[in-house]
């Protein structure tokens, strides 16, 4: 049976290589997440949310399904981020998503793009452009459900 620390080692590595086979900058990206103390889910989550926006980027900028190189991000646009939502949202019609789920691929797009501001891979620092976060919804004492003593 497999322990908690051997789970989440055997997350990192697989999050590592999927990060490394996308690309050197991604790598640095994985790297700079792991120095700042990020969960292995974490850092799994923020990469997968960053591989499916340059996917998107990818087929945007015509390099249809071509790994993107480190030049092809300098010309990265917040429209370009607007788009992904935008995609996210309609792709997901079947199912709507959740403002949280919106919210948290804001948060590792924001991430990656003061990475790459850092880096000096963009000229533009995007996280300064307050991207706009999806409302959440306020909870009232309706929403809250519990059981009385008697149930």
């Amino acid at each position: 049976m497999q322990g908690r620390d051997e789970k989440f080692k055997e997350i990192d590595i697989k999050t590592k290589k999927r990060a490394s086979d996308y690309g050197k900058f991604m790598l640095d990206y994985y790297n700079m997440l792991t120095s700042d103390s990020k969960s292995s889910t974490t850092k799994r989550e923020y990469i997968s949310s960053i591989i499916m926006f340059l996917s998107y980027y990818s087929n945007e900028i015509n390099k249809n399904g071509v790994k993107l190189k480190e030049a092809d991000l300098s010309n990265i646009k917040i429209t370009d981020l607007y788009g992904y939502i935008a995609f996210r949202k309609e792709s997901e019609m079947k199912k709507e998503i959740e403002e949280s789920t919106i919210n948290f691929t804001l948060s590792a797009l924001d991430s990656f793009l003061k990475f790459l501001y850092k880096c000096d891979v963009i000229k533009i620092n995007m996280s300064t452009c307050q991207i706009k976060r999806a409302k959440r919804k306020e909870v009232t004492s309706e929403d809250i459900v519990y059981l009385n003593q008697d149930e």
